[in-house]
């Protein structure tokens, strides 16, 4: 999400004009980029903190006044989802270092409530997958990235109802948008050709759906969802999710595009062909005529299935 400029900036404490970033990020900045404030080498790190053993952790709450055994701190931890904006709650005394104390909650949450992650550990788990997925192994990434949804999806307060509203509620060096983006991305190409691997990404990306219903952002996700039923011999079940979309929104192209494809070039289980029954629907969406028909290349489309 950040270039580089931007998160050396961050990480020396140079705010970007109209933007707040919640101090967990700008802790992964420094411990990415190697640089505190004002440019030099941060005096802890989220790896550094790592390394402490448990005495020293609690010695440093407890020199703050903060609470100082693991008793005491799991017992705060009941009424906060994020580790840094628990440390934030305690009166300390003197001049505490309050980065420091937040990390310090951070390592803690981690090794004492890992039933419960806190939201500082779910947005390492999506790194966790970044890094998995550059590394090659895509069934690795999305198993990890399937684990972050469904841990994010049993903290989710019930008056978090859209996506961006869970992405304001995540403190992330990524959106969530663009995580859901790369997760689409990956299903994808694991499902195709894998009807297992498809029947498990429409089964991830339905949850998704299901738990901010109605949120018109994830009509994108709707229709991959559509393309994973297919690849797993669901086709009717994806045809009647595509044509619930067109009546929902008959003027916008997208699933007319994705529901003659499912008909003109078939479906990895198989089934037959129906070019003539593409041709209607294409012919339904320019007759109407959709919004911006050639954002999905629909003249094109039935073109090649007249002349073909």
């Amino acid at each position: 999400m950040f270039t580089l400029e931007a998160a050396e900036a961050l990480a020396r404490g140079e705010p970007l004009p109209g933007l707040d970033f919640h101090p967990w990020v700008i802790a992964q900045l420094r411990n990415w980029t190697g640089l505190g404030r004002a440019g030099t080498a941060p005096q802890h790190t989220i790896q550094t903190v790592r390394a402490w053993g448990d005495m020293r952790l609690f010695r440093t709450l407890a020199e703050a006044g903060a609470p100082s055994t693991g008793e005491a701190f799991l017992e705060a931890t009941e009424a906060f989802f994020s580790a840094w904006e628990l440390s934030e709650s305690w009166t300390l005394r003197g001049e505490p270092d309050e980065e420091l104390i937040g990390l310090v909650s951070c390592e803690l949450w981690r090794r004492l409530r890992p039933e419960r992650p806190s939201l500082e550990m779910l947005d390492e788990l999506m790194q966790q997958g970044f890094r998995e997925r550059e590394a090659g192994d895509r069934e690795r990434a999305c198993a990890t990235w399937g684990r972050l949804w469904h841990e994010l999806l049993a903290l989710l307060p019930d008056d978090v109802e859209t996506l961006d509203h869970a992405a304001g509620w995540l403190p992330s060096l990524e959106s969530l948008t663009n995580w859901l983006n790369e997760l689409e991305i990956e299903l994808a190409t694991l499902g195709h050709g894998d009807p297992a691997w498809a029947e498990r990404g429409a089964e991830l990306l339905g949850s998704i759906v299901a738990r901010f219903q109605g949120c018109s952002r994830l009509d994108s996700v709707r229709r991959q969802i559509t393309t994973l039923w297919s690849q797993c011999g669901q086709r009717e079940r994806a045809v009647t999710e595509l044509e619930a979309m067109i009546a929902e929104s008959p003027d916008e192209p997208a699933a007319y595009a994705y529901l003659a494809d499912l008909f003109s070039m078939g479906t990895a289980s198989g089934e037959a062909l129906d070019n003539e029954r593409a041709r209607q629907i294409l012919r339904e969406a320019l007759e109407r005529p959709v919004r911006d028909p050639e954002s999905y290349d629909l003249t094109r489309r039935l073109a090649r299935l007249v002349d073909g």
